[in-house]
Order: structure tokens, then sequence, then C-alpha cells
């Protein structure tokens, strides 16, 4: 999993927001209760992820300050040495807990700016996009360039190619 996202049952459709937002450009999120397993323990699930995610965003918003998993979240988050980014949900005068109060906060109304300096951090996580469904060189087994097909939207017509090579004496 890339991240963690932390917040507030109270506040699910900004998490929602988020993890639609990161899930566009192909980062795997994780988020309560959209991940968990039924019949799966909760405490579980959420170590494993904690411990195997690349970053913890966490939801700040009055609501979640006051949740004892997000606090337990934030807190293991911190104890296994996780980047963490606090998105600020709405502006608020109270100060952040330890470990959010010596962070740079985000803001939910800037997604988009959250999503790329996540990818901007972890360049070699991206995988590699899919090869265009519009080309496709197909080769025999020594190299050879067999037939250049230009408009291959039509994935069958790609087989029945292959199936013919393959009876003809392959």
């Amino acid at each position: 999993m890339d991240v963690f996202i932390s917040y507030s049952v109270k506040d699910q459709s900004s998490a929602e927001s988020l993890r639609c937002a990161f899930r566009s450009k192909d980062v795997k999120c994780f988020s309560t209760p959209v991940n968990i397993n039924p019949g799966a323990r909760w405490p579980d699930a959420l170590r494993k992820e904690l411990e195997s995610c690349l970053e913890v965003y966490v939801l700040v918003s009055q609501d979640a300050l006051e949740s004892a998993w997000v606090r337990m979240e934030m807190g293991a988050a911190w104890a296994l040495n996780k980047p963490i980014t606090p998105v600020l949900l709405r502006d608020s005068t109270q100060p952040l807990p330890p470990p959010l109060q010596d962070l740079q906060c985000g803001r939910i109304d800037q997604i988009d700016r959250l999503v790329a300096d996540f990818i901007e951090r972890h360049p070699a996580r991206l995988r590699p996009s899919s090869p265009s469904p519009d080309k496709a060189l197909v080769f025999d087994v020594d190299g050879t360039l067999l037939k250049d097909r230009e408009s291959l939207h039509d994935r069958r017509a790609v087989l029945e190619y292959l199936t013919d090579i393959v009876s003809d004496g392959f």
C-alpha cells in the first residue's frame, strides 16, 4: 500500500475525495472500512497497513482530533517513522497535537497538490504505463518484426493473427 488515510468517520466524504484523487494517479490507498475484509480484526489490519505504507495522511478536523482511532494511527505512524501529512479540512484555531504540531499542513481544497507532491517524493513507485492499445508490434521468436498493427482496438484481431502464425507451422 502506498498511502494510509487516517480520518474520522464523520469526515468520510473528504476521505473519499482524497482516495479518489490518489487512485486516479495509480496510487494505492488504504482507508477504513473500505479496505478491511469482513471478519478481519481491525487492529491487525491497521497495524499491517501502517507498517507497509509509504506515507500517512491524517485528515484533521475536530472530530478526527477527538477520535481515539485517529490518535492511535497518528501515534503508530510516528513510532514507525512514517512520513505524516496533516490535511486540514476546515480552518481551526485549535493547536494540533503531537506528532502533527511541527508539520506543514496541506489543505483538502488542494487535493491535486497533495497527490502531485506524493508522486514527486516517490517517483520509483510509479508503475510504467501500459503500452498504448493503438499500436503493437509482433515479433517472431528470433526478433523479426512480423507485422505492424496500427489500430488494435480489437484485441481479438491480435489473438487471431497469432493463432494463424502458430497454426501455419510454428
